[in-house]
């Protein structure tokens, strides 16, 4: 007796072979692996199991098999939800009718069903204004050549267009659900889990003739977190992509408050949320301080008299203070002698001009 398909490449997928999780900590990729060969090891231990424990044998396919339908669509988390990622999906069914869609927590859905390479090995290019270009490939048919399988994701902007597995870090995903619910206990992947199956409702991926994949990735010049270790770097001009840039800000309280100024550090970075300036170390307040960049003009910083004041800020023709939530200020509580906090500004590519600094705002001014 031949253990079906879903549940042989589920158990034997859910083994990890040695090797998987060290490499799949590197930005969340694992070695292609066909799933078929790793089954073809186990199913001989299970031909056997099934035999010599018949009843163990059944109850053991009645649970997995019923669980493993539930854990194949399950997706490593609501990418479309973070303000920072994407989810792309892609589909294929009857081994054609190639379909993609892209999804942001803009609540916007675009749909890309029009294929001109809708076969194994065709590299279909697609544009997105909020991920940039990117690519899928369906690289490998089924066992019976019947569906496209193994798409390979591409996006111009992450790590120079590097090709993501999805169907191998799909099953990666899966393992560790396997895992933790109970099936397979032992040794749970911990992650980056950035991709897994789509929904084909009580149908497997392995027999299914409809598949579907998704996963998560950033938008153009952010980063996807600790948790995916990816990053999205769009073209920049003059060392820096224009647009929304952030600074950084620690501040560190008097020593002497009746002579000493708060000493600051700060971090500049630009829309691809790569540092540009700083301060270098700790610098005096006594003085507003002017923070020059690879960005066209300096951004200037100073503070007030007392802990309460805000910080102050401005840029080109911006002024704002560290409570201007139009700038998505954040500053926390002083904790051990310091604060930390976060705002950001709009600096947009056009004809150099001259804009007189001015001094930062005191505080309590109106912004």
């Amino acid at each position: 007796m031949r253990i079906p398909t879903a549940a042989t490449v589920a158990v034997a997928s859910s083994l990890a072979l040695s090797g998987v999780d060290a490499f799949a900590l590197d930005y969340g990729l694992i070695p292609r692996q066909n799933a078929a060969d790793v089954a073809s090891l186990i199913i001989p231990i299970l031909e056997w199991f099934g035999v010599a424990f018949p009843e163990a044998y059944i109850a053991w396919y009645v649970c997995c098999l019923d669980l493993s339908a539930t854990l194949l669509t399950e997706a490593p988390r609501d990418y479309n939800a973070d303000g920072s990622m994407c989810s792309i999906s892609m589909e294929t069914e009857d081994g054609g009718n190639c379909k993609a869609a892209v999804e942001c927590d803009d609540g916007v859905k675009n749909e890309y069903n029009d294929w001109n390479v809708c076969y194994v090995g065709g590299r279909q290019y697609f544009t997105d204004d909020r991920i940039g270009p990117f690519s899928i490939t369906f690289s490998q048919k089924d066992g019976e050549g019947e569906g496209l399988t193994n798409p390979i994701l591409q996006l111009e902007y992450v790590n120079n267009s590097l090709e993501f597995d999805v169907a191998s870090l799909a099953s990666y995903y899966k393992d560790k659900s396997d895992c933790e619910a109970g099936i397979t206990p032992l040794n749970c992947a911990d992650g980056p889990f950035i991709c897994g199956y789509g929904d084909m409702g009580n149908s497997y991926i392995y027999d299914s003739r409809l598949k579907r994949w998704q996963c998560g990735m950033p938008k153009v010049g952010l980063g996807g977190g600790d948790e995916t270790g990816l990053d999205s770097d769009a073209p920049t001009t003059n060392g820096y992509l224009s647009g929304w840039c952030t600074a950084h800000v620690i501040q560190y309280q008097k020593e002497d408050p009746a002579v000493d100024s708060y000493q600051l550090e700060v971090k500049i970075y630009d829309a691809n949320e790569n540092e540009i300036g700083s301060t270098d170390g700790m610098v005096s307040s006594a003085e507003p301080i002017a923070l020059s960049s690879v960005l066209p003009w300096t951004l200037v910083i100073g503070t007030g008299s007392i802990d309460d004041h805000p910080v102050t800020f401005a840029y080109g023709d911006q002024s704002w203070d560290s409570n201007n939530q139009e700038h998505s200020s954040n500053f926390g509580a002083y904790d051990s002698g310091s604060r930390n906090g976060d705002t950001g500004f709009t600096n947009d590519t056009h004809e150099a001009m001259e804009l007189e600094l001015r001094e930062p705002l005191l505080p309590g001014t109106a912004v």
